[in-house]
């Protein structure tokens, strides 16, 4: 019987393949540069300007991540990172559309919060912890989990101090405003206008209505283990098979999404707070896409099912 992976491709394949990763590269290391010049640009140690900070992080690493798939013609096991990607993206733009400090802030203030109910639940000595590793007992595979070593109730206060300082006061107050109605508000609920409550609504609020609908939800489809089925290829009634593994089938939607969300993103940055950078982008931007395009008018290859 055939092998369903072959890890040796000709050399027509691995060129498109080294070509599209090199590209993603180029990405990454000009927003390295990118990354650099932000911190620069910081006028002090503020709580809002981390969360822009390490979202610039997460999707160079993203971004980075998905070169090396692509280059082993991983295009299947990139999807999940590209919608990692996109909600990336989604709260970049968020952040930098209005209201940008409450909404960094927001950003914080949520992701504190879930740190201080993960701590609850793996503490044993609390009612939430005490149901956790009950629950535990009948777990098929960790069964015989045992609480880490940590001091859960220091740990907590820690971040409880924390959400007392002056300057999350009002983000704090909306917190516990939709926290009335909404057991875990999202971070981008508060102090939206209709409230925003899931992906696809924030997607709708920044016209990004067909990056949700065409690729997210498509990707969404891999990343919950309900897409399987689209590798089925039939040669006939009664004859099923299914693509190989490492086939490249998605390759130029991956690189497409990666394409515009990077660019987007970094002269949306650029703009806002490297102004005098903006020269150095567009002549980036100008070979870039020079390269993209051919690129992409070059995929003519036929990868074979």
């Amino acid at each position: 019987m055939k092998s369903i992976l072959n890890r040796e491709y000709d050399e027509g394949r691995q060129l498109i393949l080294n070509e599209q990763a090199n590209l993603v590269q180029e990405m990454v290391s000009f927003g390295i540069s990118l990354f650099g010049w932000y911190n620069e640009s910081l006028p002090g140690n503020r709580y809002s300007d981390a969360p822009i900070m390490f979202l610039i992080r997460q999707m160079l690493e993203t971004l980075d991540g998905t070169s090396i798939l692509i280059r082993q013609s991983s295009i299947e096991p990139a999807k999940p990172v590209l919608r990692s990607l996109i909600e990336n993206y989604l709260a970049i733009k968020y952040i930098c559309e209005t209201n940008s400090e409450n909404r960094a802030l927001a950003y914080l203030i949520v992701a504190v919060h879930d740190k201080i109910k993960i701590y609850d639940r793996l503490d044993p000595e609390t009612s939430a912890g005490q149901k956790y590793y009950s629950a535990i007992s009948d777990d098929v595979l960790f069964s015989e989990t045992t609480p880490p070593a940590v001091d859960f109730k220091a740990a907590r206060k820690n971040l409880q101090k924390m959400l007392q300082r002056s300057e999350f006061e009002a983000v704090e107050a909306e917190y516990q405003r939709k926290a009335k109605t909404r057991t875990s508000p999202s971070w981008y609920s508060l102090f939206s206008d209709p409230s925003i409550s899931n992906i696809e609504q924030l997607a709708q609020h920044l016209n990004l209505g067909v990056l949700y609908q065409v690729h997210y939800r498509v990707l969404s489809g891999e990343a919950h283990a309900i897409d399987s089925l689209s590798h089925a290829r039939g040669r006939s009634e009664n004859d099923v098979s299914c693509d190989d593994l490492r086939y490249p089938g998605y390759l130029q939607g991956l690189m497409t999404v990666c394409y515009a969300i990077a660019l987007d993103t970094f002269e949306k940055l650029i703009n806002i707070y490297v102004p005098d950078r903006m020269d150095c982008f567009t002549n980036w931007k100008a070979e870039l896409h020079g390269k993209f395009e051919s690129i992409r008018t070059g995929f003519d290859f036929k990868f074979q099912h």
